[in-house]
């Protein structure tokens, strides 16, 4: 369960990878990333990528990255002990950013005790009550205790 203190709800068979270089992986993908990012191609999830970018960074900050998932609630990408404060982190990579259901879920689940959560995103910042949206690079920005 996402909810303080994260490591007595470890479930070590439940993980996800990633990659420690962003370029790297993108070349295992066959992707030419620089191309298609210049020319705006919109048929392309870069989600995966947004997502390990986004792992890259918070681990460089020193904060712990933990992973949920469960049938009623869905998955959320990042989830990140501050203090005695747990906080869901989602990374969209799409317009449809305000959609995130399993976030919204996690929220309203009282017994989690989860106040706030972020979603990073390829937009401006937003503030829609527990939920700030920022834009992805603001990534480095958040240290523990943010």
């Amino acid at each position: 369960e996402p909810r303080y203190p994260l490591a007595t709800n470890l479930e070590s068979s439940k993980f996800k990878l990633f990659s420690s270089d962003v370029g790297i992986l993108t070349y295992q993908c066959g992707m030419d990333v620089v191309r298609d990012v210049l020319t705006s191609r919109e048929d392309i999830n870069f989600g995966a990528l947004y997502e390990n970018a986004v792992a890259q960074e918070l681990t460089c900050h020193g904060l712990g990255l933990w992973y949920f998932k469960n049938r009623s609630i869905g998955e959320l990408d990042f989830v990140v002990q501050t203090g005695d404060r747990v906080v869901p982190i989602e990374v969209k990579s799409g317009k449809g950013y305000r959609r995130h259901s399993a976030l919204t879920k996690a929220l309203q689940t009282r017994n989690y005790g989860i106040e706030r959560a972020i979603v990073l995103h390829e937009g401006n910042v937003e503030k829609d009550g527990p939920v700030s949206y920022l834009p992805t690079y603001m990534t480095m920005c958040l240290e523990p205790g943010f």
